[in-house]
């Protein structure tokens, strides 16, 4: 009987101007075995004789049919992911995620008793100040760098006018690449940031809270390109216009609208809201 391999197609290469192609491969098999690969820890038993808490025939974790994250008779303790069995990624997060549920529900009391109120520096006045950008192009690992000519769009983001910095990032959204930014905009006198990452909005907020850690208005940051648009090759000049709509227009909206008088400084409001009708 014929045997199909599903899989997912993990990359695509360009051989001068026409993709590489790919064929569709039939072979029969008359046996077919799936290898697991995945034994029980060898601390399993320890931590199970500490805990004093059962273990199945296999040396898993034993955890009862409905209620995989519990133990019978052992308040407390929720066992997750290959703790228990066999499983994948994506069902290894849901056990532990369920787990974590657990632990918290026991925690309800004492939530938010440690928490503290975080502070920013006072927001730096930049309204006599001519626009100084900041540009800083994230790798995303390999994930952006693999597809794009990154240090080549570096260099043209410093041609652009009011562009005073540009540097390359690893992977832009980690704490160290944030404190890059932030040491980079007191260093260089900073006014607005660029930032060329995997998504113009998924990581839009903590690039904020960068800029409010540094000590400017967060609606400093300008744009955030999505980089993987910016490809090698020749769509390098699709590249190079992302970079120019991300810093012009940008620039010269907020020379009208942040430069001018209506600077407004972040405030926090009381909201009232309307008693509830019965």
């Amino acid at each position: 009987m014929p045997f199909v391999i599903r899989f997912e197609i993990a990359k695509l290469e360009f051989d001068g101007d026409k993709l590489f192609e790919v064929a569709v491969e039939e072979e029969e098999f008359g046996m077919v075995v799936l290898s697991v690969g995945m034994v029980p820890s060898k601390g399993n038993e320890s931590l199970a004789g500490m805990m004093n808490f059962g273990l199945d025939e296999h040396g898993f974790c034993e955890t009862g049919c409905f209620s995989p994250n519990e133990i019978e008779g052992r308040p407390g303790i929720f066992p997750a992911a290959t703790f228990t069995g066999p499983m994948d990624i994506p069902d290894s997060i849901a056990s532990a995620t369920g787990a974590g549920s657990l632990a918290a529900q026991l925690l309800h009391g004492q939530r938010d008793s440690l928490t503290r109120a975080r502070t920013y520096p006072d927001e730096r006045p930049v309204e006599a100040e001519g626009a100084r950008i900041g540009v800083f192009v994230c790798h995303c690992g390999s994930n952006i760098a693999a597809v794009a000519d990154t240090r080549a769009l570096a260099e043209y983001a410093l041609t652009l006018d009011d562009v005073v910095h540009c540097e390359e990032q690893v992977v832009s959204c980690t704490a160290d690449s944030f404190d890059q930014i932030i040491e980079a905009i007191r260093e260089k006198g900073l006014n607005r940031v660029v930032v060329a990452a995997c998504s113009p909005r998924h990581h839009e907020a903590p690039f904020r809270e960068a800029l409010r850690d540094a000590g400017l208005n967060p609606y400093l940051h300008l744009e955030a390109i999505a980089a993987f648009a910016l490809n090698v090759g020749p769509l390098i000049d699709r590249g190079r216009s992302a970079f120019r709509r991300g810093v012009h227009p940008n620039a010269a909206r907020a020379g009208c609208r942040i430069l001018g008088n209506r600077v407004h400084p972040s405030r926090q409001y009381p909201v009232r809201h309307p008693a509830r009708r019965k």
